[in-house]
């Protein structure tokens, strides 16, 4: 695929329009406030040209989940990128026009600081939202390294924009995270309470809100599914865990957006940009089982 012409799974044209597509993906590739190992701008593109080698096909479902429809959005922002602060003021908007339009937008990161702009939208357009947070890292700092909108503090943005955040994966936070979450205001699932992570999904689903959107953090996942992230954590969550979990609250409740953010592609290694588009995918699977868009 060329960047003029590609769209995510590579898809007939038949099934690429906007007005009758289901799902719009949203390329958000930002990087400004990354900390550590620097490319998470560079992650949509590498996530849409795997999604190429992607088996419409869905073993598990058994169905071609596609064929609700994918249209793959122009990347945003356009133009230069502006400071973290004023990213979802351009994000928000666009995610909105999409929701009017009654899509699912599935947003691929970047960073994880592009997830404020979608949670906003969602926040407008589904009162009462609240976010499926996958993650190694709390980000509920106030401030990290100068800025108070970089990925270390999405989350904290979030929680203050009045949406619940319920967390899985987590193994790694600072002692100002672990205070906030002492407080009852984030429903934290540590990793190293969670074990084995099957047998506390039904926990998980249950802390959620009847309308959920979903952030996933690529760095949630074990580095052995995931290498290609900006921090990288041992002790994650196994492929299999995350699409047991996405399924289960896909049957529970209503998933009404979601983001993929934290790709960073390596050097002669496609494996977590495979893995993300696999994610991607199966969210729109089961996403269309349960609102029915599928027979």
């Amino acid at each position: 695929m060329t960047p003029a012409s590609w769209n995510f799974l590579d898809l007939p044209s038949r099934l690429t329009g906007l007005e009758k597509a289901k799902v719009v993906i949203l390329p958000i590739p930002y990087e400004r406030t990354v900390t550590f190992l620097k490319g998470t701008g560079t992650g949509p593109a590498a996530i849409i040209n795997a999604s190429s080698q992607v088996e419409l096909y869905d073993e598990e479902l058994g169905r071609e989940s596609s064929e609700v429809g994918v249209f793959t959005a122009p990347s945003i922002p356009s133009g230069s990128a502006p400071p973290p602060e004023e990213l979802h003021t351009v994000t928000a908007p666009e995610v909105a026009r999409y929701l009017a339009r009654g899509k699912f937008v599935l947003s691929l990161g970047g960073e994880h600081s592009i997830t404020l702009g979608p949670v906003l939208a969602m926040k407008d357009a589904f009162p009462g939202v609240g976010i499926l947070h996958f993650d190694a890292h709390g980000d509920l700092r106030n401030e990290y390294e100068g800025t108070r909108y970089g990925h270390g503090c999405v989350m904290r943005r979030c929680l203050e924009a009045g949406v619940s955040i319920t967390q899985v994966g987590i193994r790694s936070l600072s002692a100002e995270e672990a205070e906030l979450g002492r407080s009852g205001k984030v429903r934290t699932f540590f990793m190293h309470k969670t074990r084995p992570f099957l047998e506390h999904l039904d926990d998980v689903v249950k802390a959620l809100p009847k309308t959920v959107y979903v952030s996933i953090d690529m760095d949630a996942l074990d580095p052995a599914y995931a290498p290609g992230v900006g921090t990288p954590e041992p002790g994650g969550l196994e492929y299999h865990e995350v699409l047991a979990l996405l399924r289960g609250v896909a049957k529970e409740r209503r998933i009404v957006g979601a983001d993929i953010t934290e790709t960073r592609p390596l050097p002669n290694e496609v494996l977590t940009e495979f893995t993300a588009a696999r994610i991607a995918y199966k969210i729109v699977g089961y996403v269309a089982e349960s609102a029915g868009w599928v027979k």
